[in-house]
């Protein structure tokens, strides 16, 4: 089982620090049980995936906190998947969820009124394992005028914060500040 791509919709309240996403996972091979990382103090909405127009809506059930010392400050989800959906190549999965982010011990990873830097160790996207490259599209919505960072190409046809990476990588890193002004 592999995760491939991440197609992810992420909305930043700088003023509130937290966070509104949507992420659709593309896992290759899936097993008939799902795991996957996200952080602490994100709180998982809603998992579902669809396949020839019917909506399949997941339990999932807290596993526990990680004990992989670059991921401790998340936990570790699970959903079974339906013998329907256990012998598919591809599997779409849509993943909801909100909050704020507990950073990593390290402090390489922040999320404050001033300044934001998530990446890998920040787990605020769903990862299934640690050494997976993944191809992703990123946008990103937030409360502010706000100058970013991503490892990713920008959208420049369109007034919008979009990035895509059809290159596989390690991870989807966002870095970002208030606005500078040219006056």
């Amino acid at each position: 089982m592999k995760l491939s791509r991440v197609d992810l919709k992420l909305t930043l309240n700088q003023e509130t620090e937290e966070l509104f996403a949507s992420a659709y996972l593309t896992i290759n091979n899936p097993e008939s049980i799902i795991e996957f990382y996200l952080n602490n103090e994100l709180e998982i909405r809603e998992v579902s995936t669809e396949i020839k127009w019917k909506r399949t809506d997941f339990e999932v059930k807290e596993k526990n906190v990680s004990e992989d010392f670059f991921l401790k400050n998340c936990k570790i989800y699970r959903i079974e998947l339906p013998e329907t959906l256990q012998d598919n190549e591809e599997l779409n999965l849509s993943i909801n969820y909100k909050g704020s982010i507990e950073v990593d011990s390290w402090g390489t990873n922040y999320y404050e009124k001033t300044r934001v830097e998530l990446g890998l160790y920040a787990v605020y996207y769903p990862i299934l394992n640690f050494e997976d490259k993944i191809s992703f599209s990123l946008v990103l919505q937030t409360s502010e005028e706000w100058d970013w960072d991503v490892n990713a190409s920008r959208l420049e046809d369109c007034d919008c914060d979009i990035w895509i990476s059809e290159e596989k990588r390690i991870d989807i890193h966002i870095v970002g500040i208030p606005g500078v002004s040219n006056n």
